[in-house]
């Protein structure tokens, strides 16, 4: 095909060409009719709720690379930035359309947007040599394939605008692509330029951007072997694509390189990936593949009439209906059959779409048998499985896109080879309303979930309201923080990862950005543990830790699994009893309260003198000891001496992850547990100072109640030589540690049995339980059977699609106490059990794990820290769970309980001298003017320059990453203040503080010049640099000629 002949369609079009267009836009308003709910907002799931404040969503994109307003703050995961494009239309349509309409029109614009892309991409390329009848009714047939597909509908049924601008602008990028390259003119570059522009959106998802890359490098490629004249204008397009993304890319790239194992190692997705990539591979067969269904089918919620049942119910049923099914198998082998034909008639246009048909297929097709292949070839590149874990949500599109072309081609060669031709349209309108027959509840009102139609409450407009009055750089803490799933339930027709970030520019601490900091989830732990313990005043110690100034107490929110776990009487009970929390407004079922804290930072800024030095760091913990004790202190530090320190060597006893994660060791023998940690050496001649014993953790009551005391007292070694200590149950005891080398520290504690201890070997209980499969919605095979094996005898755990469950029932364990897990156990096959320890009180998992997916015998190690004084009763919770077609096989030999003294071990530290009671500091921001205009920068001027020699720490309030810098600078312009870097002086000691935040220690200085500090958020600059390279986009109009 002639170049001029590809783009003849745009001087020479049909009057009747365009009717398709009107066809689909009406189509697509009656579909909008049978859909939307009057009054309802289009909000849930996965969402971009930002049309509750259009000005903050674009401030925000603008400066999108730290996200202040995420928690504690945290570098960008997504392409934030990239929803820029969009937010500046919807700010244009907010002025004209009812808020609770914007993402309804938005979405439904998007369907349009995409049809008639495909309609277009058809009509002009693919179907180019066909009679004028023949390319308007294939490609229609294509459009409405692509419109009414299970990938769309599915991908729609929880809009989310990535996926959607995906939808739209994909057909139209292959349609720019092609005119461009087919002829090469000003005006064809215009057009690439913006569409690319337009499809930006689809970036605030990566890895669909990367999808897009993926596929049209393929049509690159077969366009590059067409001729090598092409390779200027692919180099071209290549970097139009590039200047016009970098400004997400850039900053999206520095993420995947510096923090990519964030996202990753969070706790819900450790928990939920590997279901993920099992769920997709349970509808990766052919027959599902065929019909484009993913694992939305396979997901359960709680429906509007308080039942369990399929998210997709409507859709399940329609689908149970055999010729419904016979129907989306014809539609596959039509399509097919025009992939012949395009072999068949060696149609180079349509190469391109073969291969991306061929590797979207296999890839979601993961259990294809022989086509699989192609997928674990690709899963073998590890980033392409950590990218690519939910194949389905990256690749169904781009399939339906394939299918779509196919299906339109072969409606067009079969149409075209009707003698006679009158019978030409009777024949096409079957084939293209097939499509709509396939997805028929898309008529009656199911197009949507329905719990996306939500009823939002006048109440929290009155939230954004009273928060936009207030000043904007404090934080706020929601509650109930009951899960660490970062999903919320709403009683008024809501599930989802929340909105109210939306609609308030203050800081929200909010579950959904675990995923993206490990901050973030850390204060989970500790604010859940401080909650369901009952400690008020460590409540409020983790409240002056993260500096929260208010919070959000929403009774809305609700929890399907258990009312109970919501707790609120407890968080009720700690509010109405502290001094430091004030109730400030109400809103219906919407309490806010304001906190009377001493850490007050002014623009999350602030100044401490003299502040503790602390280590070891920790990753993972629900319990600072050091700051309960201490509070504000600093670690990681280079410039201070070790005579300023303090060490916990079990500072942290978290078992709430994976055990590979625990940072301490832990070993037994029959009498004992043997924790181990390590003293750095320069702590030798130091103190270490012995908690004093607590009474209730070294009794060992029997079930006669009787009891017994001191001869289950911890016993502590250092490289294998005793540390003799005087036990003492008023007051903490100081011993001098001896010279040493290695600073191996162990602490024995004898095992205590009775009453509040359990042993899976007496009376054979393990081996005695009855499983039951605990999953409704999958009822595959399950059993049991007691096995030897590696000498032992082992419970032997099988299950084929289902929950082969067991409990261990300990209802007389008090929850005053601490325990120690020990779970013996290996994997065979599949995944490894999942772990739960239910607390009887609060119904709620105090603990939630897989154990280790070991091919050997390993023993697990799980601590419940104490809870509240006077609960009792845990449930242990096994649950061997398969999904689909993968076998789950796990053995276990043994279960044991046994309290342990958690007060002791998380109290011992190493001091510098021989004190028990160590100084707390308050924090100071008076001394400080702050100019705060975006989330990564900050101008402070100090009052006192005397500050610089009182060995004072700045601290900013913001999630502790290298990439924040801080400069000192003696004068001050526009310029200066923009590039601290080139004209400033760096503070090169940068600390963590309190084991979150970023602190400087201000260096000794006789300059008495007044002075600023500047301190920015380097990786910024590259959303900088992105929008700066916009300006060579005009550059590219050089390289190719004016439009004939």
């Amino acid at each position: 095909m002639q170049p001029k002949e590809i783009f003849r369609f745009q001087k020479h079009h049909h009057p009747i060409a365009f009717l398709p267009y009107v066809l689909i836009l009406g189509l697509l308003f009656i579909i909008f009719i049978l859909n939307y709910k009057q009054g309802t907002y289009l909000s849930g799931w996965d969402n971009l709720q930002t049309e509750f404040s259009p000005l903050l969503a674009i401030k925000r994109s603008i400066f999108g690379v730290w996200q202040e307003y995420q928690g504690l703050g945290l570098l960008a995961g997504m392409g934030h930035a990239s929803d820029l494009i969009r937010q500046i239309p919807q700010l244009l349509l907010s002025k004209f359309l009812p808020i609770n309409l914007l993402r309804y029109f938005i979405h439904f614009l998007m369907l349009f947007i995409g049809s008639a892309g495909l309609y277009a991409f058809l009509y002009s390329v693919i179907l180019n040599k066909f009679q004028e009848k023949i390319k308007i009714l294939g490609s229609l047939s294509g459009a409405f394939l692509y419109l009414f597909n299970l990938a769309t509908v599915q991908m729609f049924y929880v809009p989310y605008e990535p996926f959607s601008s995906q939808f739209a602008f994909l057909p139209w990028l292959f349609w720019a692509n092609y005119h461009f390259l087919a002829d090469s003119s000003r005006k064809n570059l215009l057009l690439l330029i913006l569409i690319n522009f337009f499809s930006v959106p689809q970036g605030y998802v990566g890895t669909v951007f990367f999808v897009y890359l993926m596929i049209i490098t393929f049509f690159f490629f077969f366009k590059l072997l067409e001729s090598i004249t092409n390779l200027k204008k692919i180099i071209i397009a290549v970097l139009v694509i590039f200047l016009v993304n970098s400004f997400w890319l850039l900053p999206n790239l520095y993420f995947a390189l510096t923090k990519s194992s964030v996202n990753l190692l969070s706790k819900s997705n450790q928990m939920v990936t590997n279901d993920n990539f099992l769920r997709n591979k349970k509808y990766g067969d052919l027959e599902n593949v065929i019909l484009l269904k993913g694992f939305w089918f396979d997901n359960v919620e709680i429906n509007d009439k308080g039942v369990m049942d399929y998210q997709m119910g409507d859709w399940v049923r329609h689908f149970r209906n055999g010729y419904i099914v016979y129907l989306g198998y014809i539609i596959f082998i039509f399509s097919l059959i025009g992939v012949f034909f395009a072999l068949f008639n060696k149609n180079k246009n349509l190469y391109p779409p073969i291969l991306i048909f061929i590797v979207s297929l296999a890839l979601i097709g993961n259990d294809i048998p022989y086509l699989s292949k192609i997928s674990e070839l690709f899963y073998r590149i590890p980033l392409f499985k950590q990218i690519f874990r939910t194949p389905y949500t990256k690749f169904a599109f781009i399939l339906a896109f394939s299918l779509s072309i196919f299906y339109g081609y072969f409606v067009s060669i079969a149409i075209k080879s009707l003698k006679p031709k009158n019978l030409l349209f009777y024949i096409a309108l079957p084939l293209m309303i097939l499509p709509l027959i396939f997805t028929y509840p898309v008529f009656t009102g199911h197009l949507f979930y329905p719990r996306v139609k939500a009823n939002i409450p006048q109440d929290y407009f009155e939230v954004f309201k009273f928060f936009n009055k207030q000043p904007s750089h404090t934080r706020i803490a929601n509650f109930p923080q009951y899960s660490f799933w970062g999903w919320t339930f709403y009683r008024w027709n809501y599930s989802g990862s929340g909105f109210l970030w939306y609609g308030i520019e203050q800081p929200l601490i909010d579950r959904a950005f675990d995923v993206w900091s490990r901050e973030n989830e850390n204060y989970y732990h500790e604010i859940t543990y401080a909650l369901y313990s009952g400690k008020k005043d460590l409540f409020e110690k983790i409240l002056e830790k993260y500096q929260i100034d208010w919070l959000l107490v929403d009774y809305n929110v609700v929890s399907f699994a258990n009312a109970k776990e919501l707790y609120w009487d407890r968080l009720i009970k700690i509010i109405n009893t502290s001094d430091k929390i004030i109730l400030k407004q109400k809103f219906g079922n919407i309490e806010i309260y304001q906190t009377n804290l001493v850490n007050k930072p002014s623009k999350f800024v602030f100044l401490a003198e003299n502040i503790n030095s602390v280590e070891p760091e920790y990753t993972w913990n629900n319990y600072d000891s050091a700051f309960y004790w201490l509070s504000n202190y600093q670690s990681n530090f280079n410039s201070i001496t070790a005579t300023d320190n303090l060490y916990f060597p079990f500072r942290s006893l978290f078992t709430g992850r994976q055990q590979d994660e625990l940072e301490f060791q832990i070993s037994q023998n029959s009498d004992e547990y043997i924790f181990r940690n390590f003293i750095p050496p320069k702590y030798a001649g130091k103190y270490l100072q012995i908690p004093k014993i607590e009474y209730e953790e070294m009794i060992e009551v029997q079930s006669d109640n009787s009891v017994s005391f001191g001869n289950k007292l911890p016993s502590l070694y250092l490289d294998g030589e005793s540390i003799q200590y005087k036990p003492s149950t008023e007051s903490s005891s100081m011993v001098k540690l001896p010279e040493f080398q290695e600073g191996h520290l162990e602490i024995k504690v004898p095992k205590q049995n009775g009453l509040y201890s359990y042993h899976s070997d007496t009376g054979r209980s393990l081996f005695n339980k009855t499983t039951f499969n605990c999953d409704e919605f999958n009822q595959g095979n399950y059993n049991s059977q007691n096995i030897e094996k590696f000498a032992k005898e082992w419970l032997r755990l099988f299950s084929l699609n289902s929950s082969n469950c067991f409990d261990i029932n300990l209802s007389r364990l008090s929850h005053k106490f601490a325990y120690l897990i020990k779970i013996e156990s290996f994997n065979q096959e599949g995944k490894s059990i999942l772990f739960t320890v239910r607390n009887k009180i609060s119904k709620r998992n105090d603990i939630e794990v897989y154990l280790p997916d070991s091919k050997y015998p390993v023993n697990s190690y799980y601590i419940l820290p104490p809870m509240e004084e006077y609960g009792a009763g845990y449930i242990l919770h096994f649950d061997n769970i398969s999904i689909g077609r993968e076998k789950s096989i796990n053995f276990i030999n043994s279960i044991t309980v046994n309290p342990i003294p958690y007060k002791f071990l998380t109290a011992l530290r190493v001091t510098n001298e021989n004190i028990l009671d160590i100084k707390l500091e308050n924090i100071e921001s008076s001394d400080l003017s702050i100019y705060h205009p975006n989330p990564s920068f900050y101008q402070i001027k100090l009052l006192d320059n005397n500050d610089f020699n009182r060995n004072k720490t700045l601290v900013l309030s913001q999630s502790y990453d290298k990439g924040w810098k801080a400069y000192r600078i003696t004068k001050n312009n526009l310029i200066i203040s923009l590039f601290p870097f080139w004209f400033g002086k760096e503070l090169k000691d940068h600390l963590k503080v309190n084991n979150w935040e970023n602190g400087w220690l201000l260096p000794t200085t006789n300059d008495q010049r007044p002075t600023t500090i500047i301190i920015v958020y380097l990786p910024q600059y590259l959303e900088y640099l992105g929008f700066a390279l916009w300006l060579l986009l005009p550059v590219t109009f050089l390289f190719v000629h004016k439009s004939s």
